[in-house]
């Protein structure tokens, strides 16, 4: 899950907000308010969010402060959160610097996934000259962590999505910028970088597994498969959503939701315990399908 307060403009709005949060909390990633390890059935809180952003997956959660700080809770024993400390964060925990980077940058968005973290920067603190966002990339596993600043070739980056091993980025231009851990078998540490065709601009990105799917500023669907990373340049429309008009998509891991105009929601991806709300013979559906919705009551906390 990814939050962004940036994305709301209405301040009063906040304030009167609410989440709905459910799942794993063992760490206290998701809520910190409660004991329980795991959250069964989701409830509503009342929006209590100073941060500028949060990202949290599985056993961690990352955020960056209203004082463009982050800051890291749960489990980075494996380094996905952070290079230098193989630990437990049991309470959020500030990470003002990396090894071997002097400058202390202002941070202004993060994601996280399954053994990585990306963090959006926006210049050095105390610094008068003028710097264009770039992203640091944090990439672990059990002995060792990489981490660098990336090199997104002089474009703007204004936006970041994190999937559960892929993360992108939407540059000023409307370019899409692809990371992955192979990006440090390049010396430059130059992101992918990708369009939409026809001139179209992306607003979102969600993550489905290998592949990469965008949502178009015309309320296009559009997909960009990994296997294509050295052979095309250019993502393209997801066939079956050709003439659906989309507002809204979701998806981090193994399975995809799309939200279109008329409200209408359709699924992609894993069904092995029928999270599509599709009853299907197979475990896995490889093209997105029209999902019947159950209403159901929401507790407050």
């Amino acid at each position: 899950m990814t939050f962004d307060i940036k994305n709301f403009n209405n301040q009063n709005f906040i304030t009167k907000m609410s989440i709905i949060v459910g799942g794993k909390n063992d760490y206290k990633q998701i809520l910190q308010k409660t004991d329980k390890a795991m959250i069964t059935s989701p409830f509503s809180i009342k929006f209590e969010f100073n941060d500028v952003s949060l990202s949290i997956y599985n056993d961690h959660a990352l955020s960056i402060g209203e004082d463009h700080v982050p800051y890291a809770i749960g489990n980075n024993t494996k380094y996905a959160i952070h290079p230098e400390k193989s630990v437990i964060f049991k309470k959020f925990y500030g990470l003002h610097t990396f090894p071997g980077i002097k400058d202390e940058y202002t941070y202004e968005s993060a994601v996280t996934g399954q053994n990585y973290s990306l963090y959006l920067i926006s210049g050095i603190k105390k610094s008068k000259k003028r710097n264009f966002p770039s992203l640091i990339y944090v990439l672990g596993d059990k002995k060792i962590c990489k981490f660098s600043v990336l090199n997104t070739q002089g474009y703007k980056i204004i936006s970041i999505y994190g999937g559960a091993q892929i993360s992108a980025a939407i540059d000023e231009c409307g370019s899409i910028h692809i990371i992955t851990g192979s990006i440090f078998d390049d010396p430059n540490r130059y992101t992918r970088v990708t369009w939409l065709p026809e001139g179209d601009l992306p607003v979102y990105i969600a993550f489905e597994g290998e592949s990469i799917l965008a949502l178009s500023g015309r309320g296009y669907l559009y997909e960009y498969l990994l296997s294509d990373f050295d052979i095309c340049d250019y993502f393209h429309p997801v066939k079956e959503m050709i003439g659906i008009q989309c507002v809204s998509l979701s998806g981090i891991s193994s399975h995809c939701l799309v939200c279109a105009l008329n409200g209408n929601v359709f699924g992609r991806g894993s069904n092995e315990s029928k999270q599509l709300g599709v009853e299907s013979d197979s475990d896995h559906l490889n093209e997105f399908v029209w999902m019947i919705i159950e209403p159901f009551e929401l507790n407050d906390e």
